[in-house]
């Protein structure tokens, strides 16, 4: 496949500049050579702030590559020419080359200006097929990019020289700027456009030429060079004229108001107001990204129900004094799009100085700031260029820093002469008007504890948006996500997004956890091809919180109707607690919780008779798995100071670091049981702990961070009053124990409970509920029960299957598979003596292979196995 005319020029420009420098050709030659024909990947690395000084800048040394780049680089480019049915290989093909050869040398340049490699391949090829954006085809000079196909290359310098010349008569001179120095990379454009070698001088820094974004690049692509074209013509007369291209043209911050409703979407085709001029700003057309010109272009998000935060944020913003809103939230809140919904609101209002003076909104990474400033006063230096070029605006330029934290301390070393204190001066006067975004514990940590800082920042707290907010931002931007996805959403997928996520995910903040729902979705959904559906959003849930998908599709009434039937599939009797957990849970899910826990027991009655395998039924029914269990055995919390163990312990202290043993647990998953196994035996302090989770369903942690324990269910369990059940022994086998003797034996252990408890954590549990001891016909069904599970054990790892008569069952029980003070716990050990440890010896001695069938019986008071051989 060919290549193009605009290909074979850049390759011919990328040889000159290799010979002018003397190095070897790479794939970052051309990649710069790009910048000096007209072609639309250069406008598309242009509109994402790529241009050629930044890639000069990320240059620190020419690196090595493989010696195949270049034959692998030209042949991936036709490959995608031909994916695209293109007829030759264009700009857009190689660039997109470009992107997939991670080993290249201009892989590397391109990663360091921070440019998203997917998305920039993925535009690339889409321009390629779809064609340019109007947004383009208006953007940096008069020519119109949807005119421009392949022409040979005399046709091309004609045009851009006729283009420089149109140019040169209706823009005017640019104001001249003082010029910021960068690392010195090792490759540099002369005044004259040639290319050459540059030794980095002893302090590492030289001067560059600060260049627009579009200043000079039309001009430049003819630049004067001492190589030949693929023509063999020099371009010594197109270069002369090239060099005299004015800075910018898109329209300056004060340039003619625009007629625009407040309602109305941003025009891409028409020149932005916005956008700062490189020669005059040429330390924030650097570091900054215009929020102001991404806005006008409309490419944010919009944004719904923080009209009060935004009007706050302008407020401050056009004070004389302090000016400088500092937006406070917990993260995921939104506070960058509420800045850009700032920016966005300023944008549309355009030309109504009254209600929005005019504003450029730019955000600076405070990492980008630090970049390459590690002598002594290069910092000072760049900062004091950033607060020049601010207060040149006059106060029409407004920095947005994101974790705005970070500038406290950042380069000062040991502190005395950081960011911030060189900022603060200019703060206070309203020279350099600030946007601050940061955490609630961050602020309170840096920024709170310097008065001075504190009182340069005004506070716009950030709340989370309740959830109708939160469905409105959903619905508002579904259809982004579906472009980008390329699937549909059903509207019950985004409503089942902010349900779910609202209930489940806690160690996030809406919008966040909703919005990365729906998108986490819609990457499941195009997967695997369909709409986005509520399966799909219940799956991504699902799998964020550890809960089964069938428990969010489920019709949860049905569910909590049959509850106690479905409990006791897993529990052998003790039906009166069922009933009693069931109506509790019943009642606090329809919306009588109050914010308290789902649930809070206390479990009595002596051992062995299910209070364990109640909690862990619970939990299976509740949150779909048996191991949705937090326990904790409180005779290891005998002293006072094990309280710290359970919420942290406090600043200053070994282990703060750390976090609490059930504070960090419950926060990282919020859907599960807490058990407190032998409550009584535990500290009176570690009781007091309980009191605020069991009143409020809240509890502090020792970093103050407030943990939510209203979707737990909180279980104690006690021994106490087991004593009562000691002496019906003698009855079991003979009359029974009667109903009367239940009640009895159930005040008496409770009231044994109520003496060992402190009257203020008896009186916060909701149930206090006492398990009788286990009939003879219980332990045998518990006994068929664990019979079964090991059978179903044993088939899944040897492939063999086991049954046992009912008279096998009564043997195990004579045999000590049964005794009242214990419970059903004697069986366990039973059926591992008398069941496994014989089937294990036949497996083990080849009697027994997968297939076979084992019947256990019991004749004459001896167990028998027999083995039906396989089908």
């Amino acid at each position: 496949m060919p290549h193009s005319a605009e290909v074979q020029q850049v390759y011919a420009q990328a040889s000159d500049i290799a010979q002018q420098t003397g190095q070897r050709l790479s794939s970052a030659h051309v990649l710069l050579a790009m910048f000096t024909v007209p072609n639309l990947a250069e406008l598309l690395l242009l509109e994402r702030d790529v241009n050629e000084e930044t890639l000069l800048a990320c240059i620190e040394r020419i690196e090595h590559e493989p010696d195949d780049t270049l034959p692998t680089l030209a042949a991936r480019s036709r490959e995608i020419a031909r994916a695209c049915e293109d007829d030759e290989v264009n700009c857009l093909h190689l660039l997109a080359a470009v992107t997939s050869q991670p080993h290249s040398f201009a892989w590397q340049v391109l990663a360091r200006t921070g440019v998203a490699m997917e998305q920039l391949a993925e535009a690339a090829q889409r321009y390629a097929t779809h064609g340019v954006p109007r947004r383009l085809r208006r953007t940096g000079t008069a020519l119109a990019l949807d005119d421009l196909e392949v022409r040979e290359r005399d046709t091309m310098e004609y045009a851009a020289l006729a283009t420089v010349e149109a140019e040169r008569d209706t823009v005017n001179e640019q104001v001249e700027a003082p010029t910021p120095t960068v690392e010195a990379p090792s490759v540099r454009r002369g005044a004259s456009g040639r290319y050459a070698a540059v030794e980095p001088p002893a302090w590492g820094r030289v001067a560059a030429e600060p260049t627009d974004r579009r200043s000079g690049q039309r001009g430049r692509r003819a630049a004067d060079h001492s190589g030949q074209t693929t023509g063999g013509r020099r371009e010594a007369d197109v270069a002369e004229a090239a060099e005299a291209t004015p800075a910018e043209t898109a329209t300056p911050i004060d340039a003619t108001p625009i007629d625009l409703a407040a309602d109305a979407p941003l025009d891409e085709d028409r020149p932005s107001p916005f956008v700062l001029n490189r020669e005059r700003f040429p330390w924030l057309t650097r570091l900054g990204r215009n929020l102001s010109h991404l806005a006008w272009l409309g490419r944010f998000d919009p944004v719904f129900g923080r009209d009060r935060e935004i009007d706050e944020t302008l407020d401050v913003l056009h004070k004389r004094r302090s000016n400088n809103p500092c937006l406070v939230g917990e993260p995921g809140v939104g506070k960058t799009a509420i800045a850009e919904g700032v920016a966005t609101r300023l944008a549309k209002a355009h030309g109504d100085a009254r209600t929005a003076p005019e504003r450029v909104i730019i955000q600076i990474d405070v990492g980008g700031i630090l970049a390459g400033t590690h002598l002594r006063g290069a910092l000072a230096e760049r900062l004091r260029g950033l607060q020049d070029e601010v207060r040149q605006a006059r106060g029409r330029v407004v920095v947005f820093i994101d974790e705005v934290h970070t500038l406290m301390g950042a380069g000062g070393g040991d502190g005395a002469h950081d960011a911030a204190n060189e900022l603060k001066a200019a703060l206070a006067r309203g020279e350099f008007p600030v946007i601050g975004a940061t955490t609630v514990d961050e602020y309170r940590t840096h920024i709170e504890a310097d008065p001075a800082m504190e009182r340069r920042f005004t506070p716009v707290f950030i709340d989370e948006p309740d959830e109708p907010t939160t469905l409105r931002i959903l619905h508002g931007v579904a259809d982004r996500y579906a472009r980008h996805h390329h699937v549909a959403y059903q509207p019950d997928a985004i409503d089942a997004a902010a349900r779910l996520a609202r209930r489940y995910l806690h160690d996030r903040a809406d919008p966040d956890k909703s919005l990365g729902v729906l998108d986490l979705a819609g990457a499941v959904a195009r997967r695997r091809g369909g709409a986005v559906d509520r399966r799909a959003v219940a799956e991504v849930i699902s799998r964020m919180a550890r809960v089964p998908v069938e428990h969010l599709l489920v019709d949860d009434p049905e569910r909590f109707l049959q509850m106690e039937a479905l409990l006791g599939e897993q529990l052998i009797g003790q039906r009166h607690v069922l009933t009693a957990i069931a109506e509790t849970i019943r009642r606090n899910l329809a919306g009588f919780a109050g914010g308290r826990p789902i649930g809070s027991f206390l479990f009595l009655g002596p051992t062995g008779v299910g209070k364990t395998e109640a909690v862990k039924a619970l939990a299976a029914f509740l949150f779909g798995s048996r191991d949705a269990l937090v326990r904790f055995d409180m005779s290891e919390y005998l002293e006072a100071h094990a309280v710290a163990r359970l919420i942290g312990a406090p600043p200053g202290y070994v282990g703060h670091a750390e976090g609490g043993q059930l504070t960090d647990r419950v926060r990282r998953r919020p859907y599960q049981v807490v058990l407190f196994d032998e409550i009584e035996k535990s500290h009176r302090d570690v009781w007091n702990v309980l009191l605020q989770v069991l009143d409020d369903g809240r509890l502090t942690d020792g970093k103050g961070r407030t943990v939510d324990f209203s979707n737990t269910v909180v279980v104690m369990t006690s021994n106490l009053g087991a004593e009562v059940f000691r002496d019906s022994g003698r009855r079991i086998g003979f009359g029974g124990v009667g109903a009367g003797d239940r009640e009895a034996q159930t005040t008496q252990a409770l009231d044994a409970a109520r003496r060992a408890f402190p009257p203020e954590l008896w009186g916060r549990i909701e149930r206090r509920l006492v398990f009788h001891p286990l009939s003879r016909d219980e332990v045998a069904a518990v006994a068929r029960l664990q019979l079964a599970e090991r059978a179903r054990l044993l088939e899944g790892e040897r492939g063999i299957r086991f049954s046992v008569s009912d008279a096998a069952v009564d043997l195990l029980i004579a045999r000590g598979g049964y005794d009242l003070s214990l419970g059903a716990r004697p069986m366990r050990r039973t059926i591992a003596r008398d069941i496994e440890g014989p089937l294990a010896e036949r497996i083990l001695a080849g009697r027994l292979r997968r297939g076979d069938v084992v019947r256990i019986d019991a004749v004459e008071g001896e167990l028998t196995f027999t083995a039906a051989e396989p089908a």
